[in-house]
């Protein structure tokens, strides 16, 4: 998805202002209407999603309920706030469990 480049930051940089920050607080520091952003993101799922029906990978039902679903995830995603602290691939793992 091209979240990033409609609120014109690199991907690195993104990831490090969304620690204890959310998608659409990120977007108003950058002067973007989080709307934009959301529009953006649902776009690129609307065209990932009817590209597989056009090459015959889902049918227009199915694709209708996982834009559906993916319009709503989106939506809850531009106002979670990500947890402020290291990113995960910088963080100890754990030990496995027994």
């Amino acid at each position: 998805m091209k979240r990033r480049w409609t609120i014109g930051i690199s991907r690195e940089q993104l990831r490090d202002e969304l620690r204890g920050n959310t998608l659409e607080g990120a977007a108003r520091a950058h002067g973007v209407d989080p709307q934009t952003v959301s529009n953006a993101m649902i776009n690129s799922a609307r065209e990932h999603v009817n590209q597989a029906v056009a090459e015959g990978h889902l049918t227009q039902e199915r694709a209708d309920q996982m834009l559906e679903r993916a319009t709503e995830m989106i939506q809850r995603m531009m106002t979670f706030q990500i947890p402020d602290g290291p990113p995960v691939r910088d963080r100890p793992s754990r030990e496995p469990r027994s």
